[in-house]
This record gives structure tokens, C-alpha cells and sequence, in this order.
């Protein structure tokens, strides 16, 4: 057999660092849950007794982790506070890779790259949404036609900025409306989110309270601007604005983190607080009805007792319980009930369940649209309508899961 005088040195070079004791390079490569993390050279082991050179380097480092490059590789992953897979393997020269350890670490909690600040920023963004049907009446915020307002959000930042927002309504005549209970959103680095009229309605739990504030708040400055536009109630867009929200420095908030125990919610009558609030009449809290007050003819669900007022003030009642959602978690609520004489119940002004009769075997139903559900604070509503003069009540089983009990004074925990 020849050679060429070009392949022979090529050769002679392969036999030598593979056979004589020349020179090659140590590589210890690092996967993490099957990708390939980090990959160390280190030159000066030499075959045929490089290998166990070789690997007893990488185990050094291995000894060494989880470190730096392992932390960095984790936060750009978003795997931080996990457990992670590691495989170490070693490899010399051309040779091929030979598992050296393996094993699982736990990531520390990324820390954020938005140093905490003594102050933060709020920032006031006015909102008006919804339809006013002509006429206008005494009490309307607004003239009639269609409102939307659309408030964007940007973090101009490198790192990212958890927010926390909360939602301040007005109403009529003077009166405080409803305000929200306050959540947290992250915003990533150069990201954006939209606040528009549905969100922010989800969390009024009064229809008629349809103009406020959305109260923004931010460790460090942000990009608020909001966008309003109107039109009657048939043609297209009318007019359009938009304006710059100034911020203003506030002491920084203290937070309560979200309970491990974010199980479940007993909202039941009879178990849960229920306020009711006859029609024309005062909100008072709903009291049990005695089984010896309670006509022979109504029925029972298991789970609830019946709750009402006494007879005869009025022929509409609406009931209200409450819940805190805290974290965006799979949320459900699995409801029963009979009424006298029925009942329709809503979650955050969405219909979800009706029944028409005191007895029988009312449908079980269960809720989990997740556009159903806000963070924060959420209330069911059971609006019972009955023959005037005439025994009523409610008995309504409800369990919910994902969701944590209002406090004493009837806000969230967090």
C-alpha cells in the first residue's frame, strides 16, 4: 500500500497522540434535563492514561456545582427553585464521552434584575368603558354612546419588573365605588400588556360603576399611556386620545405572598357568610332558616342549609359571598341549589348557574372558564326572585377549588 507524502504525516500525527503520550485536550461536558449546558477544556492530558486524568477533572468539577455558569444557564431557562437533572461526561482528545456523575441539584430562587427599591411608582391611568343607552338620566357618569379605554404598559428596563395593579371605581351621585383588591403581574424586559375595558370591569362586581382609576404601581419608572375612544351608539369611531400618565412616588408597599394552603373554598350556605339584600332594601348578613320556620315542601342539598329573610318585604333578593383567587391557578366551582321560588348565580357578572323550583333534584354544575376567574377578590351573586308575601330562601351548595377565604372585614389575604 502507498502513501502520499501529505497523508503520511496526518497519520503519524493520529498514531502518536493517540499512542505515544502526546498532548490532548480534556473535555468535560455538562447536560442539564438532556441539553447540553456548559462544555470545560483543559489541555495537557496525554493517552493512553489521559482518560482517568480526564474524568477525574471533570468530577472536580462536578464537586463544584451547582455554580455560576449552571445558575446563569437556569435563569435564561427560567428553571430557577426546580430540581434539575445533571449528567457530567468526560472525553479526550477525539474520543468519545463517558459518563463521569450524574445526579439532580436544586436551582436557588433567581434573584430579581430589578434591584428593590425604598420608593415605588403609582401611577393614576382614568378609565371610562361601556355602553350608555340614550336618554341620559340623573346618575349616568357618562353621556350616552360606546367608551373604551385601553391603557398599555411597557417596562423600558433590562430586567424584569413585577407590577401590581388594583382598579378604583366611581359611581353617582357622589358615592365611593368598589376597589379592587390588588394583584401582580411580571413584565418582561422591553414587553408591554394592555389593560382594556374588559379586564378592568371584571373586577367592579357593580354593573353601574363604569368609570375610575387604574392604579398602577412599580418599583422602578414605566411607560403608561392611555387610549380612549367613543362613538355613538351606531356608527364607527368618533373620537380618539391619548396621554401620557404621570407617575407618583409612593413608600413601597409590603406584600404578603400568596398562602401555600391556596386549596379550596367552602362557599356553601350555611357554612360560607352570605349577605342579602332585598330589593329596594339594605344589605344585611343572610341568617339561617330554623328547620321548624321552613315550609314542609322545600327539598335540601347535601352540603348546604337554607339561608333567607322573612316573608312577605319584597320579591327580589339578591345574595353575595366572596373568595380570593390568588395565584393563576386552575380555579373551579362546583354548584347545586334549589330557591323559592328560583335562583340564577353569577360569578364576577358572568351567569353560571339557574334553577327554577324549592324541591327536586336540581342540576350539578360545574364552573372552571378561566375568563370567568380574576386575581384577587371574586364574588358570587344568586339572584332569588319570588311571589311577594310568600315564604323564601336560598339553598345553594358551592365548593370552589384554587381559591383561598376572605378575611373577617372581607378582603384578601395577599
Amino acid at each position: 500500500m502507498k502513501f502520499s507524502i501529505r497523508v503520511l504525516p496526518m497519520l503519524l500525527g493520529l498514531w502518536l497522540t493517540t499512542s505515544t503520550g502526546f498532548a490532548a485536550t480534556c473535555f468535560c461536558k455538562v447536560t442539564a434535563d438532556g441539553q447540553e449546558m456548559q462544555r470545560y477544556t483543559d489541555g495537557g492530558y496525554t493517552q493512553p492514561f489521559g482518560n482517568n486524568k480526564c474524568e477525574k477533572r471533570c468530577g472536580g468539577i462536578w464537586d463544584g456545582l451547582p455554580n455560576a455558569d449552571l445558575i446563569q444557564w437556569a435563569q435564561e431557562k427560567k428553571l430557577c427553585g426546580r430540581q434539575v437533572d445533571i449528567k457530567m461526561e468526560s472525553a479526550v482528545g477525539t474520543g468519545n464521552y463517558r459518563e463521569v456523575r450524574a445526579g439532580k441539584f436544586e436551582i436557588p430562587a433567581c434573584e430579581s434584575a430589578v434591584e428593590p427599591a425604598a420608593s415605588w411608582f403609582r401611577y393614576a391611568a382614568k378609565f371610562a368603558c361601556g355602553v350608555i343607552p340614550a336618554p341620559s338620566k340623573a346618575g349616568d357618569l357618562l353621556v350616552p354612546g360606546r367608551f373604551l379605554t385601553t391603557i398599555n404598559v411597557h417596562n423600558p428596563h433590562e430586567g424584569d419588573v413585577t407590577i401590581r395593579k388594583r382598579f378604583s371605581f366611581g359611581l353617582g351621585f357622589e358615592q365611593q365605588g368598589p376597589l379592587s383588591q390588588g394583584f401582580s403581574t411580571t413584565l418582561g424586559s422591553a414587553r408591554t400588556i394592555d389593560i382594556q375595558c374588559a379586564d378592568i370591569l371584571n373586577h367592579s362586581n357593580n354593573p353601574q360603576a363604569n368609570t375610575g382609576y387604574a392604579l398602577i404601581e412599580s418599583p422602578v419608572e414605566l411607560d403608561v399611556v392611555s387610549l380612549y375612544s367613543a362613538a355613538n351608539a351606531t356608527s364607527e369611531v368618533s373620537t380618539v386620545h391619548s396621554e401620557r400618565v404621570p407617575a407618583r412616588e409612593i413608600a413601597a408597599p409590603t406584600f404578603t405572598p400568596c398562602p401555600d394552603g391556596n386549596t379550596g373554598v367552602n362557599a356553601s350556605t350555611g357554612t360560607a357568610t352570605w349577605t342579602v339584600q332585598p330589593s329596594g332594601g339594605t344589605q344585611v348578613t343572610a341568617s339561617t332558616i330554623p328547620a321548624a320556620n321552613r315550609p314542609s315542601s322545600w327539598g335540601n342539598v347535601a352540603g348546604a342549609t337554607w339561608i333567607g329573610t322573612p316573608p312577605g318585604i319584597a320579591s327580589s333578593f339578591t345574595y353575595q359571598t366572596c373568595f380570593c383567587r390568588c395565584r393563576e391557578s386552575a380555579t373551579s366551582i362546583q354548584l347545586q341549589g334549589l330557591a323559592d321560588n328560583s335562583v340564577a348565580v353569577s360569578l364576577n357578572a358572568n351567569n353560571i348557574y339557574a334553577f327554577g323550583h324549592f324541591a327536586g333534584n336540581p342540576p350539578l354544575s360545574t364552573v372552571n372558564n378561566p375568563s370567568f376567574f380574576v386575581p384577587g377578590l371574586n364574588c358570587l351573586r344568586a339572584t332569588v326572585t319570588n311571589q311577594a308575601g310568600t315564604p323564601t330562601g336560598l339553598n345553594l351548595m358551592a365548593m370552589i377549588t384554587g381559591a383561598t377565604p376572605t378575611n373577617a372585614n372581607g378582603t384578601c389575604p395577599f
